[in-house]
């Protein structure tokens, strides 16, 4: 089991090496005023942690509100169809 744990440090350890790396090259990109290179090495990024922490976080409590309000709206029918 340790050495799995160790194996999956390692390989979180080298994906922030690489984001990293990743970053500093658009920086340097952009502080040479290439853009069109700054924009294509962190479109990819910001699409997928505009997707990670906005839209799916958004899309679900967008469900969880319908499923509310749906059971909520079937119970006060209930309610209603009771006391008549």
């Amino acid at each position: 089991m340790a050495l799995i744990r160790s194996i999956d440090v390692e390989d979180r350890n080298q994906a922030v090496l690489t984001a990293d790396r990743t970053a500093q090259a658009a920086i340097e990109a952009f502080r040479q005023r290439n853009y069109r290179v700054a924009h294509n090495i962190m479109f990819a990024p910001l699409f997928i942690g505009l997707f990670a922490w906005v839209l799916a976080p958004g899309a679900a409590l967008l469900a969880g509100g319908f499923l509310i309000q749906f059971f909520y709206a079937r119970r006060l029918t209930g309610r209603r169809l009771v006391g008549n």
